[in-house]
């Protein structure tokens, strides 16, 4: 018996360009009712200008919903994609808690880089103070194997990535229905806000 042949994935971006220009449109209405305010503060002139600023905010929303869907869509289509996504994940998370998981290595390695850019690398209250912070480190070091020892944490946090960069048929129901949400095009007013003057 032969294996069906699948049917290629259309993604319609036509509907997708659309609704990402209705959002903008959306998100530009409704952050313009201060306008209100504003014509009361400074006059009916700066409301003008305001108002000449509507195209290019609501442009500025589309075009970044947009790039945002492209790269959901990329990462459902590719697996390279998403293991850019997990580097950067990586990179992002080593940047912002690499500093307070590895506090007295971080805070001995500005110690050594203030006495070199000093040009005090002999310092004694620098070496002194590094010296004095070599103990804890150590003690701290050995706490972060003993917890990876027992928790497998790193271990597990690329076994998640790597499962999910190999994750192909996931990946592919996910676009599925990306596209099944996006194959209608968007209202441009929102159904919530039809059915409250409905019943007014």
């Amino acid at each position: 018996m032969k294996p069906k042949k699948e049917i290629p994935l259309s993604i319609p971006w036509w509907n997708i360009i659309r609704g990402s220009f209705v959002a903008g449109a959306q998100f530009t209405f409704l952050g313009s009712f201060g306008i209100v305010g504003l014509t009361i503060a400074h006059g009916w002139e700066a409301a003008g200008i305001y108002l000449l600023y509507v195209p290019a905010f609501i442009a500025f929303f589309a075009v970044l919903i947009l790039l945002c869907i492209s790269v959901v869509i990329c990462t459902h289509s590719f697996q390279w994609a998403r293991r850019v996504v997990c580097v950067l994940a990586y990179v992002f998370g080593a940047i912002v808690f690499g500093p307070m998981i590895l506090l007295p290595h971080f805070v001995i390695g500005m110690l050594v880089l203030v006495g070199v850019f000093q040009g005090r690398p002999f310092d004694p209250a620098l070496i002194l103070c590094s010296v004095l912070l070599l103990i804890p480190t150590i003690y701290w070091s050995r706490a972060l194997r003993r917890f990876e020892k027992e928790n497998k944490w790193l271990s597990g946090i690329w076994g998640f990535a790597n499962k999910y960069v190999k994750n192909n048929s996931g990946a592919k129901k996910r676009l599925k229905k990306l596209i099944d949400d996006f194959s209608t095009p968007p209202p441009l007013i929102p159904e919530a806000i039809k059915d409250r003057f409905r019943r007014s």
